[in-house]
């Protein structure tokens, strides 16, 4: 078990590494947007401030005319960024599977490794554009309410820059949850695919330390088909597989006594109530498999 922990350990830290490198990325353009908007701001706020007579549509046609792009704080080179962490990620779930299976099973045959076409990770990362578009649009139609009602209740622009700060940090957040969910996705998906192609189809969940939840606190230890496993569960998921075919089961190559321990600590350090129910990105819960049950099943070893 402890060897094991090691290489998951060392690829959680790389996909972190992943992620901190492309969230600082992703944070910095948003910050550079909000710094722009709020330089037009001062500028344009006397006139906006100006005539109260406007209507409150009127007002926000003024307030779109004279800030236009700058509430647009996403843009179109985010979309490249999340291809090139869907990659990169990709890359290191794939590599994960070699170091695991060599863990456990030093003979055993790994199928080799197809990483993901420049095709497939520009599409994965387009849908994580458009997640982050919306939080734009939401960043957007914020700061305009926040400018009007700072113009109707005669705050001045230091008051209103301040408020689309907080705005801005939210949307930021936003974009850090959404990179690290993706990382997890496209390393697990490429785990996921590799184990299959190799024969290994089942899988012990295995949660982590912190910010666990309590749908993967309940799945902690449990064996699962492989292609039954969702993961990531929710936004910033970090569970991960441990790969086990019938034959290791049998051979006693899998301590399943140490990651029920393991386990158990997680669930008892998390402090959340354990739940069975449907995950939010799943369709229905997997079916868990006793380990006496995957002994009988038949295996490539």
């Amino acid at each position: 078990m402890e060897a094991l922990m090691d290489v998951i350990n060392r690829y959680e830290d790389l996909l972190d590494r992943l992620d901190d490198r492309a969230i600082a990325r992703l944070n910095a353009s948003i910050e550079s947007a909000y710094k722009s908007l709020i330089a037009k701001l001062q500028d344009a706020y006397p006139r906006l401030s100006k005539d109260m007579s406007l209507i409150p549509a009127e007002r926000d046609l003024l307030i779109t005319a004279q800030l236009k792009d700058l509430l647009n704080v996403i843009k179109p080179d985010a979309r490249d960024e999340l291809a090139e962490l869907i990659k990169t990620a990709d890359g290191l779930g794939g590599e994960s599977v070699e170091d695991l299976i060599r863990t456990i099973d030093p003979d055993f045959k790994v199928a080799t490794f197809s990483r993901v076409s420049v095709e497939a990770a520009a599409i994965a990362a387009d849908q994580s554009y458009q997640a982050l578009l919306r939080r734009g649009e939401t960043f957007a139609k914020g700061a305009s309410e926040t400018i009007a009602q700072g113009v109707l209740q005669g705050w001045g622009s230091a008051r209103v820059a301040k408020a689309i700060k907080r705005q801005t940090e939210a949307t930021q957040r936003a974009a850090s949850m959404i990179a690290r969910t993706e990382t997890v996705r496209a390393a697990a998906g490429a785990s996921k695919q590799r184990y299959v192609n190799s024969g290994v189809n089942y899988g012990i969940w295995i949660t982590v330390i912190t910010e666990v939840c309590s749908w993967c606190v309940g799945k902690g230890g449990q064996i699962y088909k492989i292609e039954d496993m969702v993961i990531p569960q929710h936004p910033n998921c970090r569970c991960t597989i441990i790969p086990v075919t019938p034959g290791w089961a049998k051979n006693d190559l899998i301590d399943f006594n140490a990651i029920a321990d393991y386990s158990e600590r997680v669930k008892k350090a998390s402090g959340v109530k354990v739940r069975f129910d449907k995950a939010p990105f799943e369709n229905l819960p997997p079916e868990s498999i006793s380990i006496e049950s995957l002994k009988r099943k038949r295996s490539k070893l």
